[in-house]
């Protein structure tokens, strides 16, 4: 008996699934050519009807700390009532203007006659047309034709219609779809629900926030930490295109200066995005928020406040001493307080009489901050540059460790025209080695090394002959030190200093001991850093770190960026070279200089005293013949940790002694460290 085999059910399944897949392809099909050829016209239509708007609404700014949390610069919130202008139509913005007018108080004390004319012409355009007549004036000189036939009395508004003008000016001064602070200060309550239930949401009336900048310190390092611009200021006109290809919008909040310019990426945060859709009629569709935005970062800086304060009050009262006295024409001090081994700036300081333009007189009652002056003025700053000399002489094969007597006696050169001593020893011959030369502060020592690196051994009564390219050569040691260099600062300005491009053989030489170029405080401070630390130039830096808002994961906020120091170039030296140095430095502060002789820190240093001219703000003193005073420095001896440097410009002589920048060094490494 033959059995029947059961038929299998699969190729019924297969064709089931496969009549399904063909429907729904169909149906995708029909779909696809319903949209393309039958509906093409309906959403083409539409598409043209409307279009989409991206406005970008700045955040939060970050705020300023010191390297210890304390708060600098923070933000002061305010409720706002803003305006988006979505109205094309001048009687649409006049109709909304006099609405905000009855909802809120607005203050009129600053409404100027020119927008109250401008309002007038909104509210009086036929007849302002008709008082023009034809004419092919356009743009602002339009509105200035227009505006002159409008008299004082059409102007004479009450207060509420004053009211109404401000608000109009303020509206009408905005781009399309731009948002502007109606009323940015004072806004209470009952106004925020008058707004909110009186005004229809697209009316482009709602409630904000905005802030302001605050100082919780008072005026501590208020330069030096820049400022922000206004929402009505908006991108500085310099920098409007470079901003603007940024991704900034016109009205931006952005960091002008110093500090708050140098990192405004960072501060800023990422703005808000709202898209807003028009229809053809450029009534609001809709409006949704793409991104919420985010809050600047904070940055904690090097700076120590307390010290910072300490040093402030230190050279306040160092200036304050000096006698209301006519004849004299020093007009400031300034200081650097630096990590040796990092370029962290702890402190920064300067301090200035006021001037009075009108009487060519500092005010001598008045001491002002200066603390731009530290790297944007520069100064001629005499010895102190001596030790790099040396060094350039190590470098340049004029001496070694084994070999560098020379003998200190008055030079003359071109039989006796040119004279050139020290001023400890005037008329006799001292052999010096260059520790000895650093010490007591010879400026023949150096004058020879300055010859030796331009090809000729001094003798008496030689006519000076040197090669130019020993300029050459004691600039190029100098900048590896920072000194004519820019010193690679966080800001966005510092000045470079000053070195003559043309000079004489006889300059040369005394550039060699400090009589020349000229340098800025913080230029001085980076050199005794370098020595200070071995030979490691590092940029000094403001910012120690960056870190988002606080939150309760973390109170102090999450670090973002560690500013690790930035290592600028290594200074070509060997270590018992620089231990030479050294010697000579001790020998400045422990047999010359009395304050740190017995001091329980054992400080390093190099004074200077240069003779120069003054070149200040008085205008009966220029050209007077005046002396900068220098102490740079670094302490403790076996291990530094910080540098002193002090600058005081524009001194009689009969001031140099009592008024000597060392002694105000003194009293700042007693702040850091105690009596």
């Amino acid at each position: 008996m033959i059995k029947k085999r059961r038929k299998s059910h699969i190729p019924l399944r297969l064709n089931i699934l496969f009549s399904v897949v063909v429907i729904l392809f169909g149906a995708l099909v029909y779909r696809l050519v319903d949209l393309q050829f039958n509906q093409k016209t309906k959403y083409d239509t539409v598409l043209s009807q409307t279009s989409a708007i991206r406005v970008k609404s700045d955040a939060t700014r970050g705020q300023i700390f010191d390297k210890n949390g304390v708060l600098l610069v923070g933000n002061e919130s305010y409720k706002t009532i803003d305006y988006t202008r979505f109205q094309t139509k001048t009687e649409d913005m006049l109709t909304l203007a006099k609405q905000v007018a009855n909802l809120i108080d607005v203050p009129i004390d600053q409404v100027t006659p020119e927008q109250l004319k401008i309002y007038f012409i909104a509210t009086h355009s036929d007849e302002i047309s008709r008082r023009v007549g034809e004419t092919k004036l356009t743009g602002a000189d339009l509105v200035q034709a227009q505006m002159n036939t409008v008299t004082d009395t059409e102007i004479a508004y009450d207060n509420f219609e004053k009211e109404v003008a401000t608000i109009y000016n303020q509206m009408n001064a905005v781009s399309y779809l731009g948002t502007i602070s109606l009323k940015s200060r004072g806004v209470t309550d009952t106004e925020i629900a008058a707004v909110t239930e009186g005004l229809d949401a697209n009316s482009g009336i709602s409630v904000g926030s905005d802030w302001e900048r605050v100082y919780p310190q008072g005026d501590l390092l208020r330069s030096l930490l820049g400022n922000v611009s206004s929402q009505k200021a908006g991108l500085p006109s310099e920098q409007l295109n470079q901003l603007l290809a940024q991704g900034y919008q016109q009205n931006s909040r952005v960091g002008t200066s110093y500090l708050e310019q140098q990192y405004d990426s960072v501060l800023r945060g990422t703005p808000k995005v709202t898209s807003t859709v028009l229809n053809a009629d450029s009534q609001v569709v809709s409006t949704n928020v793409d991104y919420e935005g985010k809050a600047g970062d904070n940055i904690y800086l090097t700076i120590d406040s307390e010290l910072q304060k300490k040093l402030d009050n230190i050279l306040t009262n160092y200036l304050a001493k000096t006698p209301d006295d006519d004849e004299l024409v020093n007009d400031g001090v300034y200081a650097v307080v630096q990590e040796v081994k990092t370029g962290a700036i702890l402190a920064i300081s300067g301090k200035r009489f006021a001037y009075n333009a009108d009487t060519d007189r500092y005010d001598r009652s008045h001491i002002e901050d200066n603390t731009l002056g530290t790297f944007l003025s520069n100064y001629t700053m005499g010895s102190v540059v001596k030790p790099a000399t040396v060094i350039s002489g190590y470098q340049n094969g004029a001496i070694s460790v084994d070999n560098n007597v020379l003998v200190d006696a008055p030079i003359t050169f071109d039989n006796g025209k040119t004279t050139i001593s020290s001023l400890f020893n005037r008329t006799g011959r001292v052999s010096l080695t260059d520790e000895m030369a650093l010490t007591q502060s010879s400026n023949v020592y150096m004058v020879k090394l300055a010859m030796r690196l331009g090809g000729q051994e001094y003798r008496e009564g030689d006519r000076l002959n040197i090669d130019m390219d020993a300029q050459t050569k004691l600039r190029k040691t100098f900048a590896s030190f920072g000194l004519g260099a820019y010193t690679g600062i966080d800001l966005p300005y510092e000045n470079k200093g000053y070195a003559p491009d043309t000079f004489s053989p006889s300059e040369i030489l005394m550039n060699s001991f400090g009589q020349f170029d000229n340098f800025t405080t913080l230029q001085l401070s980076q050199y005794m850093n370098t020595l200070g630390n071995g030979g490691f130039r590092f940029a000094p830096r403001l910012v120690d770190s960056i870190r988002t808002v606080a939150d309760i994961q973390n109170p102090n906020g999450q670090l973002v960026t560690d500013m690790t120091p930035k290592l600028l170039n290594q200074v070509e030296i060997t270590k018992e070279q620089l231990q030479r140095v050294y010697n000579g430095l001790y020998g400045v502060t422990h047999v010359y200089f009395l304050p740190f002789n017995n001091y329980r820190i054992s400080v390093l240093g190099k004074t200077g005293t240069a003779e120069t001219f003054y070149n200040g703000q008085l205008q009966r003193a220029k050209g007077m013949p005046v002396n900068t005073t220098t102490f740079a420095s670094f302490a403790p001896q076996d291990n530094p940790e910080i540098s002193v440097t002090v600058v005081v410009p524009n001194l009689l002589d009969k001031q140099v002694i009592p008024m000597n920048a060392h002694r105000v060094a003194y009293s700042i490494y007693q702040a850091y460290y105690g009596e």
